[in-house]
């Protein structure tokens, strides 16, 4: 299994963007800072984020960054060590 780091900047206003949220969670996900998480995975980095475009605006951002080593966090919403 491969850790990911997936961060995003959602940039329509007034949207809702749950969905977003919510995908990351059914893929066992949790965030680790407001806008950045954590997902432990049997994909790639691209599979990964081809999964995620669609849950987000064509003019967003999105990041999906596969770590090849565990987390150093401080004070974090979750340890992504212990997905």
């Amino acid at each position: 299994m491969a850790l990911f780091y997936v961060t995003y900047d959602l940039r329509a206003p007034g949207r809702d963007y749950r969905r977003l949220g919510d995908r990351l969670m059914q893929l066992g996900g949790r965030p680790v800072l407001e806008s950045v998480w954590a997902v432990k995975l049997d994909a790639t980095a691209r599979q990964l984020f081809d999964d995620l475009r669609g849950y987000i605006d064509q003019n967003d951002r999105l990041l999906v960054i596969n770590s090849a080593d565990s987390a150093w966090t401080t004070n974090t919403l979750a340890d992504p060590n212990k997905l």
